[in-house]
């Protein structure tokens, strides 16, 4: 029950009726004691300090009503503004987490692309390392038939050194004689 049409705080003189009820008690009051004496108008007292009391404590509670509207929009307001917030923290945590996605998997791309080249340039690289070792065992064989080559040449020359020795030196003791003919 609204006494007054007013949400803010109201004096405890400005109740009900204001100053008419006031009068009103009071003539009231001076009524009662003329007639019945003192309890009536102790009796009176009493209403009025209740009433007033009542009144107050309406007040109060209308007071703290609307604190607590006020706290409650705040806290509904707060609580819309945290759900913007996580939605928008959830929003960035997608796309961070898709930019990361996508970057792990370029990278990843990149690295088996590199491998890939690696593996290529050491096939390669086996290739001609083995290419290469063929064309030295090959020298290293043809190295030992010329050297064996050479062996059996330098035998061959030797055994007709050997053999035709006598010969030489008939021919060079001919030509050595030949010589001092023609010097003399």
């Amino acid at each position: 029950m609204d006494f007054s049409s007013d949400s803010g705080p109201l004096s405890t003189r400005t109740t009900v009726g204001g100053p008419a009820l006031e009068q009103e008690l009071s003539l009231s009051s001076t009524q009662c004691q003329t007639e019945s004496g003192g309890t009536i108008l102790l009796q009176l007292l009493e209403f009025k300090t209740h009433l007033l009391e009542a009144i107050e404590e309406l007040h109060i509670r209308r007071d703290a009503e609307a604190r607590f509207e006020d706290q409650l929009s705040k806290l509904v307001l707060e609580k819309q503004e945290l759900e913007w917030e996580k939605e928008s923290l959830q929003q960035q945590l997608e796309t961070v987490a898709n930019q990361h996605t996508e970057s792990l998997a370029n990278v990843k791309k990149q690295f088996q692309a590199k491998v890939r080249n690696t593996e290529e340039e050491k096939g390669k690289y086996q290739v001609s390392a083995e290419l290469k070792d063929k064309e030295i065992n090959s020298l290293k064989e043809e190295l030992k038939s010329l050297q064996l080559l050479k062996f059996n040449l330098e035998k061959k020359s030797n055994d007709l050194v050997r053999k035709n020795f006598p010969l030489i030196q008939t021919v060079d003791r001919g030509l050595v004689g030949v010589r001092k003919i023609k010097e003399d």
